[in-house]
């Protein structure tokens, strides 16, 4: 009787534990499951906010072709075309719309505000760049046209010169015929 009891005992102790192990497979499923939902919503919103940068990205390198196009067309131009104050007013545009960038995704990853804040310096780093590009490019046009000034007047003198000496071959041969 002592043994049936015992066995008794263990039968409810090992369905006590097995109902106990059902809960907490249950609770890691729902947890797993909550986890799963909130991943596959912060990765839709995630691609969603990098699809607009590329989106933008696209539509500044469509820009970027245009004010290539601008500058080869430009002709005497001293310094920059864009004024100092557009300028200040486009990195203040970029900040700002990285400043918005970083906090309207403040539920991503902190990668995403380290990437953004890549992009601006990047742009920083491009306005730059196309600066020294177009200042560049001046020099080379002045160089350029210098250049030619200098080779137009050495034609000048090298049409004198030949005048001369045509001269001096008719000056020459008058000379000699009278003699």
């Amino acid at each position: 009787m002592a043994i049936t009891k015992l066995i008794a005992e263990l039968e409810l102790d090992d369905e006590s534990r097995r109902q106990q192990s059902d809960k907490v497979a249950v609770e890691r499923a729902k947890k797993y499951e909550n986890l799963y939902n909130e991943l596959v919503y912060l990765k839709d919103g995630s691609s969603k906010c990098m699809n607009s940068i590329i989106k933008n990205l696209e539509q500044l390198l469509a820009n970027k072709s245009t004010i290539e196009t601008i500058f080869d067309q430009t002709d005497d131009l001293i310094g920059l075309p864009i004024p100092y104050e557009y300028h200040v007013a486009a990195v203040d545009l970029v900040s700002k719309v990285t400043e918005f960038i970083n906090n309207s995704t403040s539920h991503l990853n902190t990668s995403n505000s380290i990437l953004s804040n890549e992009i601006q310096e990047n742009i920083i780093n491009v306005t730059n760049g196309v600066a020294a590009d177009f200042k560049e490019c001046h020099t080379e046009a002045a160089q350029a046209q210098a250049l030619y000034f200098n080779t137009m007047a050495l034609k000048n003198l090298k049409d004198i010169s030949s005048s001369n000496e045509e001269f001096n071959k008719f000056d020459s041969t008058y000379t000699e015929a009278f003699d």
